[in-house]
């Protein structure tokens, strides 16, 4: 993909502080009390005494973060400000978190250990929300700014630095003023790409995760909605320093912060207008140009294009078509004609009513008889064919044309398909370069467009610069365009054009990546500087950058290709044309979009089975609608025979009380498998709760499948909606892993210290999938989140398997346990055996810190008497372990002998099983002469 950077690389300047600047963004530098009163700045005035610092407030603003891929929700942007004042004081600001996930709001004082946290009842943050944090004397207090204050939403329109960030970065400033109370002497402030804010004494050297809020010495933590973000080009991270005033602003507020747009409205600040929304939708102040019906934009006596209006089938889609089955896929209807409207034809009919063949795809019957094909060389059936570069050839011969050949990936296409809205301003480029079709509020289809060449020679486009014809100059972006490298088409079912806006122009053509060619490996010769692609190479523009959609606003649902087709003027010599589009088959209902097929997706694909089951989870066709009798993911399964509808209205049994099938399927209350889980049917296995949960034994191999029960008490701090609680002890040192079997949906945590941090941290949670390291003998809780659960959805399920960090050896683990006996012709012949311990696992649960690798035997006593057990070594300090019972409930006897010298004298009952570990102390390893001696 490409790097995206946030901002100017040199962002660093030097102020009115006049502390020399470093370079680097990750050095500290001076922040100034700004110049400009057009966002609510005072002006400077070098003869005046310096205002006190108390008056003096750092905002820090995250504009459109991206969260991370890997939670779910990589399409919601989040736009958030931090306001730290110099009295210590801290508030948050959300004006758009529209998050699915946990989430952390809240100051982590980690000088005198205290933490203010903020929970909203939801998981998503209020819009125009703000949270004050107040210093007390031994922490901080917070609620929201309306409980606290008859105070205004009062979001700041900064203009001040923007801060270059990559993923997992952060950027280090000296503060601006001075802090009181524990805050003083921490003079940095460092701004994390994850949305949180720490103060420290020194500028750091590496940047703090959010797994470490908790660990990290003479730090405080301010954190707006730390997320795991991943900045791109639509991001923004800027910060400003604004002194108080005693003026008042353009809403009468003193202090405030609204300002006048460029229609002279008041905005911003307390006004609750945001800047701009005076203008039509064709950017003119208090314009009457407005959006129809189907969000285009007009002047009020202009007239529609008819594809800007509903003609009877939904806006832009014209009226009903007659249509023809195609029943042999060649493109050619036959039979019966039947009438829909464009968005509702099924898949397999066509306009045209002109097959000859219902039955074959060549059509050729003229010339080559029934089903026959003729060939390019105009002889039926002779297995000619034609090249890349359009040459007809022989059957058998190779081609030899060379040249450029650009094709685009259609599984890049589909796996990055998504539903996004996003507010476009009448100024900005994209109305100019036809990206969107009006301003507002708009829907659109993201998706990432890869651009290979397979051909034999490199695609040179050269520097961008006047005089290359390939390039022109944007005035809007104030650079060079590469305007005919990829257009998008969006068509309906029967491949009439639905929206004709949309195309990638090319500013940074180069070579990005291997296209995985075995006969062309990517030469990475193109870049910024000189652009083209490698023979063997891919470029890459993913889904986050700008015009990286299709605007389907006011699209109704319905199935949809999108046809993405690069070099579509053909100005680019190429040896092939016909394979340079990409298609995607793919379904709209509502704010999702499943993939129904994908096609031409290069040579890469030539070896690679991926199908459309192997798309995101998110992405799979399902059963949208699950009453119009109708079977919407082509599985031949029609409304509440789907699985997917099994929680739909109408197919679930919604009452388990009321004595009626309320889905129809003659099974009432408690009887229909629907109700299992209702408190009226439902019989619990304990894991509601962290206490006495049930346990997962680890001591077998392999992996287990353990199906989760549905019904489990909220927790809307952490990790989803709701929770489920196991427990398990590790028999070894190993990893732990953990994987969900079903909705890709659930959260995993273990909890180290038992039920008493089961609920408190938010922290080590993780979507999907999880590996943990545990230790041997330890005791864990395992959290299982999910915020999807409802009480009526029945179940899930997880896999779960340890993976010991050494191979298993005889005698490394209790059911392992080397086999001793004592001789049947003569019981008072002792046992005795060298127990080596050196590369043995750390497995007795007696006392794992003390002890060290140990090696476990086992006997059957021959009789009802007495076992005497010596662990002897000439290099180290033996430790032995006495267990019975078996491996799944051991009962320990013993941990060495109480005058601590390495001799246990056991009374045994016949026939029992016992477990004798030889172990060292203190985590020593060698050689034990082991010596057990029966009597009765």
């Amino acid at each position: 993909m490409k790097t995206i950077n946030l901002t100017r690389l040199s962002l660093l300047f030097c102020f009115s502080l006049q502390i020399a600047c470093p370079g680097d963004s990750n050095n500290a530098t001076p922040i100034d009390a700004g110049t400009s009163d057009d966002e609510g700045d005072d002006p400077i005035d070098d003869d005046e005494p310096p205002m006190v610092t108390e008056d003096q407030e750092l905002v820090i603003t995250y504009e459109q973060m991206p969260v991370a891929p890997e939670l779910g929700n990589a399409d919601d942007l989040f736009t958030f400000q931090l306001v730290l004042r110099a009295n210590g004081e801290f508030e948050t600001l959300h004006r758009s978190v529209h998050s699915s996930v946990n989430h952390v709001i809240g100051v982590f004082n980690n000088i005198n250990n205290t933490t203010a946290e903020y929970t909203y009842d939801t998981f998503n943050a209020l819009d125009n929300s703000q949270i004050k944090f107040v210093p007390i004397e031994d922490g901080y207090i917070s609620a929201a700014v309306t409980d606290l204050y008859d105070e205004a939403f009062k979001w700041r329109a900064i203009d001040g630095e923007e801060v270059s960030i990559e993923d997992g970065g952060f950027a280090s400033f000296e503060l601006p003023f001075e802090l009181t109370g524990s805050e003083a002497g921490l003079g940095f402030f460092n701004i994390s790409d994850d949305g949180f804010v720490w103060l420290s004494e020194t500028a750091p050297t590496e940047a703090l995760s959010l797994s470490d809020l908790d660990d990290i010495e003479n730090t405080i933590i301010f954190a707006g909605f730390a997320q795991d973000y991943k900045p791109n080009a639509l991001s923004e991270i800027r910060y400003e320093l604004f002194t108080r005033s005693i003026e008042e602003d353009c809403a009468g507020v003193r202090d405030g912060f609204a300002f006048l747009d460029d229609c002279l409205v008041c905005v911003e600040g307390t006004s609750g207008v945001r800047a701009n929304t005076s203008k039509d939708c064709k950017g003119r102040c208090n314009g009457e140009a407005a959006v129809n019906e189907c969000g285009n934009c007009y002047d009020v006596n202009e007239t529609p294009a008819p594809e800007d209006v509903d003609l009877g089938c939904g806006c832009g889609l014209g009226e009903p078509k007659t249509v023809y089955a195609d029943t042999d896929g060649d493109g050619l209807g036959a039979g019966a004609a039947e009438s829909f409207c464009p968005q509702e034809i099924p898949t397999g009919y066509v306009e045209n009513n002109d097959d000859i063949e219902p039955d074959c795809a060549t059509n050729d019957t003229a010339e080559c008889g029934a089903c026959g094909q003729l060939a390019c060389d105009g002889v039926c059936g002779s297995g000619a064919y034609v090249d890349e570069c359009g040459d007809c050839l022989a059957a058998g011969e190779v081609s030899t044309c060379s040249g450029v050949d650009l094709v685009v990936d259609a599984w890049d296409l589909a796996q990055a398909m998504s539903i996004q809205y996003m507010f476009v301003d009448p100024n900005t480029c994209l109305v100019a370069e036809r990206c969107v079709s009006g301003t507002g509020d708009r829907k659109l289809l993201r998706f990432s467009t890869s651009i290979a060449n397979i051909g034999s020679e490199d695609l040179m486009l050269g520097r961008p610069e006047n005089g290359n014809p390939l390039w022109e100059y944007d005035q809007c972006h104030e650079h060079f365009h590469f305007e005919a490298y990829a257009d998008y088409r969006l068509t309906d079912n029967v491949g009439e054009q639905v929206r004709d806006l949309g195309h990638k122009n090319g500013f940074s053509v180069q070579d990005l990546d291997d296209y995985d060619l075995s006969d062309r490996p990517c030469s990475r010769r193109y870049s910024d500087a000189n652009q083209g692609i490698s023979s063997g190479c891919v470029d890459i523009y993913n889904s986050a950058l700008e015009c990286q959609w299709i605007d389907v606003t006011s699209l109704p649902n319905g199935q949809y290709t999108l046809e993405v087709n690069t070099n579509p003027q053909g100005v680019i010599p190429e040896t092939n044309l016909a394979n340079n589009p990409a298609k995607v088959t793919f379904v709209i209902n509502g704010d999702e979009v499943y993939v129904s097929s994908f096609e031409n997706v290069g040579r890469r694909e030539q070896e690679d089975t991926r199908t459309v089951s192997d798309l995101p989870n998110h992405l799979q066709l399902q059963e949208f609608q699950c009453d119009d009798n109708m079977d919407n993911d082509g599985d031949n399964l029609v409304d509440c025979e789907d699985p997917n509808c099994r929680l739909a209205d109408g197919c679930f049994e919604t009452s388990c009380t009321d004595g009626v099938s309320n889905d129809q399927d003659d099974l009432v209350d408690c009887e229909d498998p629907d109700c299992a889980f209702d408190d009226a049917c439902y019989e619990s296995l304990g894991n509601e709760t962290c206490e006495n949960p049930p346990v997962i034994d680890l001591s077998g191999n392999g992996t287990q499948e353990i199906t989760l029960d549905m019904r489990v008490s909220i927790n809307g701090m952490c990790g989803g909606g709701r929770h489920l609680f196991y427990q398990f002890v590790a028999p070894a040192d190993g990893q732990l892993s953990l994987r969900d079997l079903e909705t890709d949906d659930l959260y995993f945590r273990i909890d180290r210290n038992g039920c008493n941090s089961a609920n408190s941290a938010c922290d080590g949670w993780e979507r999907d999938s999880a590996d943990f390291s545990v230790n041997v003998g330890q005791s864990y809780i395992l959290v299982i989140g999910d915020h999807r659960f409802q009480a009526r959805q029945a179940t899930d399920r997880f896999s779960i398997e340890f993976t010991p960090d050494q191979n298993l050896a005889t005698g490394d683990i209790c059911e392992d346990a080397i086999p001793l006996s004592f001789s049947s012709n003569d019981l008072s012949q002792p046992i005795e055996v060298e127990a080596s311990t050196i590369g043995r696992l750390n497995t007795s649960t007696c006392d794992p810190d003390a002890s060290g690798p140990d090696t476990w035997y086992s006997f059957l006593a021959p009789g009802d008497g007495t076992v005497t057990i010596q662990g002897v070594s000439d290099n180290f300090d033996t430790y032995l372990t006495v267990y019975e019972n078996d491996c799944d409930i051991l009962n320990n006897l013993v941990c060495r002998d109480e005058d601590d010298q390495d001799v246990i004298t056991l009374p045994v009952s016949h026939s029992r099983r016992y477990f004798v570990v030889a172990d060292g102390f203190g985590g020593e390893s060698g050689q034990i002469q082991l010596r057990l001696q029966y009597s009765e």
